[in-house]
């Protein structure tokens, strides 16, 4: 019996330790998929997971966010958020979210 449990743990601990920060990984292999100049079918056939997120004339963009549960640690999950932006129908941008500086004041 004993020998039975210690076979069991031996072979379901590398799955528990790869599932270990795989959200980054996961992310990266959607991304793998994807380049400039992409149409939105294109990228929507690619990438299933993603979202609408804002579209005007200007440009749409879409969400892609991956979230794996992480063990040993409080909390249980990691996540990983990118924003993919199309502009006239292409991909032109992607990005983890941060607003770009519009502009810079210097004061002397």
């Amino acid at each position: 019996m004993m020998k039975t449990l210690k076979n069991i743990i031996l072979v379901l601990l590398p799955f528990f330790l790869l599932s270990c920060g795989g959200a980054e990984k996961a992310m990266q292999h959607s991304l793998d998929k994807l380049y400039i100049g992409m149409t939105i079918p294109e990228f929507k056939s690619q990438v299933i997971k993603s979202s609408m997120v804002y579209l005007s004339e200007d440009y749409s963009c879409f969400k892609l966010e991956e979230s794996k549960a992480k063990f040993g640690e409080p909390g249980g999950y990691v996540s990983s958020t990118r924003f993919i932006y199309f502009k006239d129908g292409k991909l032109w941008k992607i990005d983890e979210g941060e607003r770009s500086v519009d502009y810079r004041i210097r004061v002397d």
